[in-house]
Order: structure tokens, then sequence, then C-alpha cells
């Protein structure tokens, strides 16, 4: 199955037309979309697993964008959410 990469901003949930194979190349793609929306930002983090990806970007003003790949964007957001409490994303901020 092909999954198809979403933005979640603001509790919406859109289609994102991309194409990134490695997560670099999604971090990537995705800190270009995260800029456009949120103007700057100062660290994303980001979360595998169950065939899924998501990286959330995050603002200096703290304000968030995610992109996800997954064949159910709602259900992959429940499982990142669960990751975080878990203490299991991974994050990177940025200089």
């Amino acid at each position: 199955m092909i999954m198809t990469w979403w933005l979640y901003y603001l509790d919406e949930i859109m289609p994102l037309d991309i194409s990134a194979y490695t997560i670099d190349d999604a971090i990537g793609l995705g800190m270009a979309i995260a800029k456009e929306i949120l103007g700057n930002v100062k660290r994303y983090c980001f979360y595998e697993g169950n065939s899924e990806l998501i990286i959330e970007y995050w603002s200096s003003d703290d304000k968030a964008v995610k992109i996800i790949n997954a064949g159910e964007p709602r259900s992959a957001l429940m499982r990142y959410y669960e990751a975080e409490r878990a203490g299991l994303i991974t994050c990177k901020e940025i200089n």
C-alpha cells in the first residue's frame, strides 16, 4: 500500500503533494512547508513506527505543524501522542 503524506495544522488534516523516500528528505521538505506556515522553526520532533512517520515542527512562539506519512493519519496521530507520553519521540533543536 502506498501511503499519502498529510499536513496537520490547526486541527485540520489535509493531503500533501510531496514525495520523500528517506527521513532526511521528509525532514527537509517538511521544514520548507513548516517555515511557510509558521514563519520560523526552532525544533523538530519525529516518530517512526508501524510503517508511519510523523514529523512535528515547532516555531519560536510554540506553534506547531506536523507532516504525516500514513495510511490513516488520525490513527497515526494517536500513536504519536502515545509515543510522546512514553518519551519515545526524538527532537532536535535548530540553530
